[in-house]
């Protein structure tokens, strides 16, 4: 009788289970004589065993696809993420802005701009259209003029027909890849006969949808193409047999038309031949499809949320699911502000590829969060500030450990900048850490030896040169003044006042002066040009108006009291302006030495939204 052994089946490893197949089989009495070296049954255990490897790894494939955490192949991902009620965005085509005047014989009291009027722009050679996706009516003005502003959309319309037939039904697909469902319009002909035309709209709420609304449904299907769903006559209005469907979309390009601002148009606008145009916002708001990553890390906050505007969180959310264009969102209730303002939740968001949104992309997020937010609470968007650390980084090293030299160091300290602004820098809520940014440094090459780094952080502003206005910067951080009197913490790039080049520093007591230089002795021109307020990490300067200022900005620096550099609000942090030097440590001489912005993939901006300025009489913006 056979032994009664069991067999292993916790070792998944190719190897350990055929050792198990033989320990088995060499227990069972049948066997016990049998040689399972020889080629033969060497042959067989190995197929078993080749089976049975098989099987776990596609077992164990197939569990990871059947949880949303675990799951790689994006029509899983996108399956699960249904159940959550989550619909993944599409691509989305470039939106531009263009200011149109039109000269039209005669004097008639409007002129209609048709839909899909085509602008053109080139990128590298390669011209892509820009459709205006509705009418629009200009009105005469009291002057007799005809103008306005027209918005534009990137994409290459498309239209498909589909029959609806109970007895050979059919599935309602944008077969184009890159379809953009934000100018999807969805239309039924009533027949084929009748050529009557009802339009469709999205279902976004389903508590305002019953038996009789026309509404459409929408979600991904296999390869990220896009259904669409119609009601069965309880949520939503049934199709009958005989309806035609029309879906009309654009298949666009994505992100790779924002920032064009150069635009040809038409020959005849509005049949009219003589007009002219000129593009005030930049295309922008083009995406590409929204990645499995964020499908998988949005669509259970998407349903924590449930389509409302509650909590800061839910605004992020939203605009996330709704906008892919945007690299990074920062929410933060009014109370938060200095001084406080109740009643508004303050958005702020950095584009994917540039540094602000266009006043027109904030109107269409304004009017995406109208209706999901609590009536009471008004949301604001804003500009990301920048605040720059700027380094100034030593690095020794020990010849004898490498070929290396301080040139080739050097660039190498230079592309670590570059990956730490990209990669543990520039978006919201990212801190900068001294000693993990010493640890990157530290990396480069085994024969570093010693890193010795100070920074200072910085904000820039372009002034008034017209008239006299008071300028507050807030770094945010506090202020390094280890005690009263404790002086140049502040420091700053030039600029000319009284036809002197001078600079900012302070006398440790709070004071902000201005100063030029005779012979390298500092000579004060105003020794209460404003304050510092060391503990809360702001610089004032008041009633300032230089005559010119070195560069595109005037940078003001400030010794910061902690190693840690906080991101707060819509703040966003990034290296700029580093000094680096690379010492041999057998000669302790400076092999080079290199002063430049710090290589990056963010773009940055010198003209500063976020800073609050007053004029003398004391009028002008707040700050937040």
């Amino acid at each position: 009788m056979a032994a009664n052994n069991a067999l292993l089946v916790t070792d998944i490893n190719f190897d350990q289970i055929k050792a198990n197949l033989q320990t088995y089989l060499s227990s069972q009495s049948e066997f016990q004589d049998y040689d399972f070296e020889s080629s033969g049954m060497q042959t067989i255990i190995q197929l078993l065993a080749y089976n049975t490897y098989y099987n776990s790894i596609y077992t164990n494939f197939a569990s990871n696809e059947m949880f949303l955490d675990s799951a790689l192949i994006r029509n899983n991902v996108v399956s699960r993420a249904k159940m959550l009620g989550f619909t993944p965005s599409s691509a989305r085509g470039a939106k531009a802005t263009i200011f149109v005047q039109v000269f039209p014989p005669g004097s008639p009291s409007t002129v209609t701009i048709p839909a899909n009027t085509q602008f053109n722009t080139s990128i590298d050679g390669i011209s892509y259209k820009f459709l205006s996706p509705t009418s629009t009516v200009i009105e005469k003005n009291s002057s007799g003029n005809y103008f306005g502003d027209i918005v534009v959309r990137e994409g290459e319309p498309v239209q498909e027909s589909y029959t609806v037939s109970s007895t050979s039904p059919s599935r309602y697909i944008l077969n184009n890849d890159n379809s953009d469902t934000d100018s999807l319009v969805v239309n039924v002909q009533q027949s084929s006969s009748n050529t009557a035309l009802r339009n469709y709209t999205l279902a976004t709420d389903l508590t305002a949808v019953n038996g009789n609304s026309f509404v459409y449904f929408l979600q991904e299907e296999n390869d990220g193409r896009f259904e669409v769903l119609f009601g069965d006559g309880i949520l939503g209005r049934k199709l009958t047999d005989g309806n035609i469907v029309k879906l009309n979309y654009n298949v666009t390009v994505g992100a790779l038309t924002n920032g064009a601002t150069a635009f040809t148009g038409p020959f005849t606008l509005a049949g009219n031949s003589t007009y002219g145009y000129r593009t005030t916002s930049k295309a922008s708001g083009g995406a590409g499809a929204q990645s499995i990553d964020s499908i998988k890390f949005n669509a259970p906050r998407n349903y924590t949320a449930q389509n409302r505007a509650v909590t800061a969180n839910d605004y992020k959310n939203i605009l996330i699911n709704n906008a892919p264009d945007l690299q990074t969102i920062a929410v933060w209730g009014g109370e938060q502000n200095s001084p406080p303002i109740y009643g508004k939740v303050y958005i702020s968001v950095k584009p994917i590829g540039d540094t602000t949104i266009t006043p027109s992309r904030k109107d269409e997020l304004t009017e995406l969060l109208k209706d999901r937010n609590v009536v009471t609470t008004q949301p604001v968007f804003v500009d990301p500030e920048f605040l720059y650390v700027v380094p100034t980084i030593d690095v020794r090293y020990n010849p004898a450990l490498t070929s290396k030299n301080g040139d080739t160091l050097l660039n190498q300290v230079n592309s670590t900048m570059s990956k730490f602004n990209s990669n543990d820098l520039g978006l919201f809520a990212r801190n900068f850490y001294l000693s993990e940014f010493i640890k990157k440094v530290d990396s480069i090459d085994q024969s570093v030896i010693n890193v010795a780094v100070t920074e200072k952080m910085q904000r820039r502003f372009i002034p008034n040169m017209t008239i006299k206005q008071s300028y507050t910067l807030n770094f945010n951080n506090p202020i390094n003044n280890p005690h009263a009197g404790h002086q140049y913490t502040i420091s700053s790039s030039g600029f000319t006042l009284d036809g002197f080049t001078c600079y900012f520093d302070d006398d440790g007591n709070g004071n902000v002066r201005i100063y030029r230089l005779v012979d390298t002795r500092r000579v004060y021109v105003n020794e209460k040009a404003g304050k510092v307020d060391y503990n809360r990490g702001s610089f004032t300067v008041n009633t300032f108006q230089p005559t010119a200022f070195v560069g595109d900005s005037i940078k003001v620096n400030a010794t910061p009291r902690d190693q840690v550099i906080k991101s707060i609000r819509n703040q966003i942090i990034q290296l700029a302006d580093a000094s680096v030097s690379i010492t041999n440590n057998q000669t302790d001489a400076v092999e080079v030495r290199s002063r430049e912005l710090a290589a990056t993939i963010q773009v940055t901006s010198s003209t500063e939204t976020g800073v609050t300025t007053s004029s003398t009489s004391g009028s002008g913006t707040s700050g937040y």
